[in-house]
Parts: structure tokens; sequence; C-alpha cells
């Protein structure tokens, strides 16, 4: 069994990488791909070495700006599978988008201020609070609100301030590396990159047409989409099925578990979909 979309306090979860890997294993999980936000995690090599009846392909969430036909900036995220971990143009679009992350958070944090009358803390305060994560956004606001008692839990601070349409949501989508430039990478790395939960992007049809062709022709056979995720049911993932094999995607899955927040576990999808997705990985140091 499979989980091939995770995250942990490297960027906005709640286990350390081993506490999850530990977790998977104990679950019945044979491949597990850690994809923290804009970070890659530079222990795999030890993990491997500690914990052989697992397998831990290299992993990684990309943010990316995604201008659509009509000239809309969308925010999408790209999971990167399998790629090497040390190749400039990866390290340089981590950097690039790691950076960005400070704007974008005092934006939120002067919002929730200004619209919502919540001075919540600088940002500076956020980084000291969170300072295992090589990433800090928009979920460890969240969390501090949680932590101050605004809100009851992660999942009541998106609803009612944080999401998408809440009074302090702000886009961050032109502040990351180019969508082009992020899925060129992936691929030129020896990765294969998947395109994740594809309607939380709320395209229309026109412009999930066009993504999807894009998508398909700049991965050229080394390009997966998120079929199987926590929250589809069967209707929606026979839906994403078929557009995979309409686009020549590969099928990918994942929880996007966090450990706090509305996924409450780990996934167990079958092998069949990474023996799939193995094939197209060309970093053999994913397999040492």
């Amino acid at each position: 069994m499979i989980d091939l979309h995770t995250h942990t306090t490297i960027s906005d979860g709640i286990f350390t990488p081993q506490e999850l890997v530990e977790r998977a294993i104990k679950r019945g999980i044979k491949v597990l791909c850690i994809t923290d936000h804009n970070a890659v995690n530079t222990d795999l090599f030890k993990l491997r070495e500690k914990y052989p009846c697992i397998e831990l392909p290299s992993g990684c969430e990309f943010s990316c700006g995604y201008v659509t036909k009509s000239g809309r900036c969308v925010q999408l995220h790209i999971g990167g599978i399998g790629f090497d971990i040390a190749d400039k143009e990866i390290n340089d679009i981590i950097r690039h988008n790691r950076a960005s992350m400070k704007p974008y958070a005092e934006k939120v944090l002067n919002k929730l201020k200004s619209e919502c009358s919540i001075d919540l803390c600088t940002y500076e305060e956020l980084l000291r609070r969170n300072s295992n994560s090589l990433t800090v956004g928009r979920k460890h606001i969240a969390v501090e609100m949680v932590r101050q008692g605004i809100c009851k839990d992660v999942d009541d601070a998106f609803d009612r301030f944080l999401g998408k349409g809440m009074p302090a949501f702000v886009s961050n989508a032109k502040y990351f590396a180019p969508f082009e430039r992020v899925v060129r990478a992936i691929v030129n790395a020896g990765g294969v990159a998947s395109l994740c939960h594809l309607y939380q992007y709320k395209l229309d049809e026109e412009d999930t047409k066009t993504l999807l062709l894009e998508f398909s022709q700049l991965t050229n056979g080394c390009g997966a989409i998120e079929v199987y995720y926590s929250s589809y049911d069967e209707s929606r993932q026979n839906e994403l099925l078929n557009l995979s094999k309409s686009y020549k995607l590969l099928a990918s899955g994942g929880s996007d578990f966090h450990g706090d927040g509305k996924v409450k576990e780990l996934s167990a999808y079958p092998y069949e979909i990474y023996a799939e997705i193995k094939k197209k990985i060309r970093d053999k140091a994913c397999f040492d």
C-alpha cells in the first residue's frame, strides 16, 4: 500500500519525518512520499537506512502560479516524486518560493487585523513559534489562532477566516515560481510531476482542459494527476481516472495528511499506482 502526498514538521505537519515513517509502517504502508510544501527532506537517506522495510522516494509539494486564458493567476500545487534533491533548478525554485512566504504571511496577518479586528502576532513571532519549519504560512497562522483561543481547531480557522472567499484570504499565486518552470524542473531532475487535488482550484471546464493539455505536453510521459485523494469519492476518482487516460497522464494517490485538520489518517492506496510511476523515475538515488 502507498501514500504519495504527506506532510511533516518540515513544513506544516505535526509529526516529524521519523514519526511519520513509523506511523506509516504501523499502518502497513510500503511506499511513503513525504511532500512538504516547498521543502525537501535532506535526511531522507538516513531514514532509508534506518527503515529498509518502507520505500521513501524523494518528494515535495511545489507551489506555482498558473495564468488561465482569461488572465487569472491561480496557485497550483505540483507534487514532485522521485526527483534529484540536489538538482540546482529544484533548489532555486524552493528558495524562490520560500522567500515569497514572508510578504504573503504578512498580508494575511494584516487582513486579520484590518478586516477581522484580530491582532494575532507579527511574522517574526510566527517564525519563532515554528522554528522547526522550513516554510511558514497560512496553516501556521491557523494553528496560532487555535493556540490563542480564537478558533476551536485548524479547520475552524480556515472555514471562518483563512479559506478562499473568507475575510483574511490572500492569494499568493503571483509570487510563486511559474507553473511551466516548476513542472519542467521536476521532470528534468528525473522525477514525476503530479498535479495535486485538481478540484480545489475551482477552474471551469475550458480552463481545466487547457491546463491538462499543457501539463501533459510539458511532462511528456512523466506526468501524473492525483486521482486518489482523501476527500474524493468513487465518482470523482472515476472522473479523474478518465481524465488521466485522455491526457496520457499517470494516476497518483495520496492523503494530504498533516496530522491535524480534516484528514485524520494516512491513506493506503494499491501499490500498482506507484509501480507505474516508478517506471518513469530516472533519479536512481531514489532506490539506493
